[in-house]
């Protein structure tokens, strides 16, 4: 069974297994992407339920938390477009606390099925008969709740994951290009090395016309620096 499936998917990759994820066969701008459809995907279900149901805006924090989806879901698109890991830090930010926050409530959650009668027993009874609840009821809600919670942790621990990869493969995908045109900015297309700045050293001698080797048999010649044909010698 196992090696039908894995026919369907992808090949583990063999280098670079931190540009990877899904068990080494998905990389991580892939990753991202499937993230930003999960993302935008929350996004349109929340307006719908928003629309049909009509639902008031009742305080100045949900209008915050909206703006603020809105500029995590354009960071990652921006992000995911340019190459550019800035614009993934609203977003890791923010999942990074939705991560402690919910890791706290599933502690809560916990403590309550341990200890139905503790401080948070409110938190799942009806308002005004916490004392009327069994506590039976109470541990059933707050296991439900717990599995409920674990399961978001696990999915926003995922995300931030993706994200931090991803983030760094950006990182050193910029770092590789920068190199490279630095590299190219550098090369002397002449084939002497890199350039030194456009200067032009000038030749250490020249040759002087009037310049003549002394005559190999001793025959008697003019000086190699005496003047000829009236002009004077260059010495």
């Amino acid at each position: 069974m196992f090696d039908c499936l894995n026919n369907y998917l992808p090949q583990k990759a063999t280098t670079n297994l931190r540009h990877y994820c899904f068990c080494n066969r998905i990389h991580v701008k892939t990753g991202l992407l499937a993230i930003i459809c999960m993302v935008a995907a929350i996004e349109f279900l929340e307006m719908v339920v928003f629309i049909v149901d009509k639902l008031p805006i009742t305080s100045p924090w949900q209008i915050f938390f909206e703006i603020l989806e809105a500029v995590c879901f354009l960071g990652l698109v921006t992000a995911y477009k340019t190459q550019r890991s800035i614009f993934m830090w609203p977003f890791m930010v923010s999942q990074f606390l939705a991560v402690m926050a919910t890791v706290l409530i599933a502690i809560i959650c916990l403590l309550t099925f341990v200890l139905p009668r503790s401080a948070y027993r409110g938190m799942f009874t009806n308002p005004g008969i916490e004392d009327e609840e069994g506590n039976g009821d109470v541990r059933v809600r707050a296991l439900v709740s717990f599995l409920f919670y674990c399961l978001a942790g696990i999915l926003e621990g995922w995300a931030l994951t993706i994200t931090l990869a991803c983030h760094r493969y950006f990182d050193e995908v910029n770092e590789a290009r920068e190199r490279r045109m630095r590299r190219n900015r550098n090369f002397d297309p002449r084939g002497q090395g890199p350039s030194s700045g456009g200067h032009v050293i000038a030749p250490d001698s020249f040759d002087n016309p009037n310049y003549t080797l002394p005559d190999s048999d001793g025959e008697e010649g003019s000086g190699p620096f005496q003047q000829q044909r009236g002009k004077p010698a260059i010495v």
